[in-house]
């Protein structure tokens, strides 16, 4: 059986099954968390020495690094928190023995009014019930539709109820029949919420290209031209995301991690005046946050909380049947959005929080409104006189009926919810909208929002498929959701793109022959196997009711992709296995895309980015054809100004560095081609130990690559970094609050901020 699916489907799926656990005294995230850093600076550091010799969970080829004595050792990561819980628990539970494959989900009892989140209070509730949808004919495999809003709470109860029915009586026919657990047969294949922080994207909207064009001057490498100060590195222009630093220009908003406690933030608010640094003031109480918004003078952070809830007393047989047994509580997640006024920055004032159930699975700012994507899994021991048990509560309040799609045939009993905050009044929510959907991979453009859930093998299908989920929004307004299929799996959302009013997608397909295994006395089904494995990769037109019009399969066998980027009327994307063939297709006539050309060359870009109309920057890794182990980092600047002749024009490699946040982040990438400036954090091998770095590069048509600022970490410190850039400045800020100060003319450092610990 192929065990591999998606990193971020492993990761969500974790936090989810979490949530529904009861949780044993010794087992709470407190009792566990030193023991969990400990094993996992471990893990990271010995992974980080395994040669390529085949692939990870999510089918990428393992990361490659040398193998050499590790002196430095990696903190708990801000994932940490919620991992700690999801691990341990579902260990506990025993249902992890069988591999990375799916869980059994365990459901979590019925919210109560005495256990809701403090603090929302303040805020008034508001749901809109809005947007009951025609009737549509049945849905085929790459065809749109139009799905049903519910009637009434019975039909949402029933429709939950039997997918959970469903699976406890394969559960449990399994237990009988081998006296085990039916984990192992179950595929990753329903929503549940990936981690924050975990999606990518590419620039488009549906009426005009959005990418960013700049010209990249060639001789500008001490910071004139361009923007005056940095902005988030986003998937479509004028749709913002959080980071963790945003900056105004005079300010710098920098989100720090107290490692001694683990799950504790905050936000530094420094006044940046050249190289002089202040820090005026500072947002504390913050609890596990990825990033936050800046826009004007508001600030809005999302944050995941985990509260131990009573379990619900009632039938004893129920309890067990959902897991809990005689447990008397269990962690259920809560998304938390909290508005902050910053008109004086040296005094931020709290306007409000609202709470949603769920995991925040991604968030936007677009158009004077806060848009939240959530997924929430109600209890297994749901009262069907209570929709509180089983219906998404957002800020105190059920949804109504009438705002939650039920597509047909649907096998999940978890929702995705989108809800809208005007920026203006943050006190309530504008409009509020779910679906019964999983969610893996999000694109939103400037006036749709795309979820793809990606459905894995089972006995029902012979390739994997990923189903898609469009919302139009508008000044708050969230309606007209359809629905429709592609095959394969999609790597991230740089992988989709919406452009002229079709929405084009490239897939990785899996396909496989189905052969059931029955007894050879009684003929009973004993389960499946799957032979005959193929991979290929495909790209997917569709047309605004989600129906696929053009379309074009069977590429690149046995590799995947790898990255993706979309410009106009055509689009590129990389494919992988021992060369790295950069694809580029002719989508001007969306009913006959055609591959225009394809460029093999060694190593792989894992992330894309135009540098200017005519300049397509790869970063990614340098691998050696013949053994598949890694020879370093990867920059490589491609000619596309002829799609069709497509040129690697000029590389760079460094061997000494063995990993970037880049490959995984996007935003972790601060790029600005107008300034002829882009940098990144990385982890690099030097004089037998591993170190942090930051590194910032412009690029000469004539020269190649340039490197600029080189920072190093310090030895005795280990945090995470990012580079924001104000005039001339360019500023490095560590998430445990430190910051310095570099001159783009001649990339020296000029100044520097180090904030005091607690115990100094």
């Amino acid at each position: 059986m192929d065990r591999r699916i998606s990193e971020q489907a492993l990761i969500r799926q974790m936090l989810e099954d979490a949530e529904h656990i009861p949780v044993p005294d010794s087992l709470k995230p407190e009792a566990v968390r030193k023991t969990l850093e400990d094993a996992m600076q471990k893990q990271t550091l010995n992974e980080r020495q395994e040669p390529l010799s085949g692939r990870d969970s999510a089918g990428r080829p393992e990361k490659l690094q040398p193998p050499a004595p590790i002196k430095k050792k990696s903190p708990l990561r801000r994932l940490i928190p919620a991992l700690t819980a999801a691990a341990c628990l579902i260990c506990a539970a025993g249902l992890w023995k069988f591999g990375p494959l799916r869980p059994e989900r365990l459901a979590a009892p019925a919210e109560t009014a005495e256990n809701r989140v403090a603090g929302q209070a303040d805020a008034d509730a508001g749901v809109s019930a809005s947007g009951k949808n025609a009737d549509m004919p049945e849905t085929e495999a790459g065809k749109g539709s139009l799905p049903q809003a519910a009637a009434s709470y019975d039909e949402i109860y029933q429709t939950i109820h039997t997918v959970q029915a469903r699976r406890q009586a394969l559960k449990e026919q399994y237990a009988s029949d081998y006296g085990g657990d039916i984990s192992y047969k179950m595929e990753v294949a329903d929503g549940a919420a990936p981690a924050a922080g975990a999606e990518n994207g590419s620039l488009a909207n549906s009426k005009m290209q959005n990418e960013t064009m700049a010209e990249a001057a060639a001789d500008n490498v001490n910071g004139e031209g361009g923007a005056s100060f940095s902005t988030t590195n986003v998937q479509v222009e004028a749709v913002d995301e959080e980071d963790m630093v945003k900056t105004d220009g005079s300010y710098l908003f920098h989100l720090v991690q107290d490692y001694s406690k683990g799950s504790d933030y905050s936000i530094s608010i420094v006044k940046a005046d050249g190289s002089q640094m202040e820090e005026v003031s500072r947002i504390e109480g913050l609890t596990n946050i990825n990033g936050f918004y800046l826009q004007g003078d508001s600030l809005v952070c999302v944050e995941q909380l985990w509260l131990e809830t009573k379990v619900p007393s009632g039938d004893g047989f129920l309890k067990r049947l959902a897991g809990y047994g005689d447990s008397e509580s269990y962690m259920r997640s809560v998304t938390r959005i909290t508005f902050f006024d910053i008109k004086d920055r040296s005094y931020p004032k709290k306007v409000s929080s609202l709470t949603t159930d769920g995991y925040a699975a991604s968030s936007r700012i677009s158009g004077g409104y806060f848009y939240l994507i959530s997924q929430y899994t109600p209890c297994r021991t749901a009262d069907p006189e209570d929709p509180d048990s089983f219906i998404p509560i957002v800020n105190g309040v059920a949804m109504e009926a009438a705002s939650i799609i039920i597509p047909e045939n649907t096998d999940t009993d978890s929702y995705l919810v989108v809800a809208s905050v005007s920026l203006k009044d943050p006190t309530k929510f504008a409009d509020s909208k779910a679906i019964l959907s999983g969610g893996n991979q999000y694109y939103v453009s400037a006036d749709h929002i795309y979820v793809a859930d990606t459905q894995y093998r089972s006995a029902d299908t012979d390739t994997s498929t990923t189903n898609l989920t469009v919302f139009a929004y508008q000044d708050g307004q969230i309606t007209g959701q359809k629905s429709g299929t592609v095959k394969g799996e999609i790597l991230d959302p740089f992988a989709m793109n919406e452009y002229n009013g079709y929405f084009r997608v490239v897939t990785t397909v899996d396909s496989y022959d189905v052969v059931e295994i029955t007894d050879d006395l009684t003929g009973e089904s004993l389960g499946y196997h799957y032979e005959n494995e193929k991979r290929t990769n495909s790209l997917y037109v569709l047309d605004g009711n989600l129906e696929v019009v053009g379309k074009i399969e069977g590429l690149a066998e046995d590799e995947q992709v790898y990255s993706a980027r979309f410009m106009g009327d055509t689009g590129y994307f990389v494919t992988f296995k021992q060369i790295d063939p950069l694809f580029s297709v002719d989508l001007s006539d969306p009913h006959n895309p055609k591959i225009l050309g394809e460029l093999k060359i060694t190593g792989f870009s894992e992330y894309l980015h135009f540098y200017d109309e005519n300049l397509l920057l790869g970063i990614g890794r340098e691998v050696d054809p013949d053994t598949l182990r890694s020879e370093g980092l990867k920059l490589s600047m491609f000619d596309i100004s002829d799609p069709s002749d497509v040129k690697e024009i000029d590389k760079l490699v460094f061997e000494e560095i063995n990993y970037t946040e880049a490959y995984y982040d996007y935003k972790a990438v601060l790029i600005d081609p107008a300034k002829n400036l882009f940098g990144f954090p990385c982890e690099a091998y030097t004089d037998d130990t591993y170190v942090r770095q930051y590194r910032t590069f412009s690029y000469d048509p004539e020269k190649g690559f340039t490197e600029g600022i080189l920072w190093t970490e310090d030895e005795d410190s280990w945090t995470q970094a990012r580079g924001a850039f104000i005039d001339k400045i360019f500023y490095i800020l560590q998430d445990d609050g430190n910051i310095t100060a570099y001159h783009l003319g001649n990339n020296q450092k000029v100044g520097e901020l180090e904030m005091k610990k607690e115990d100094e």
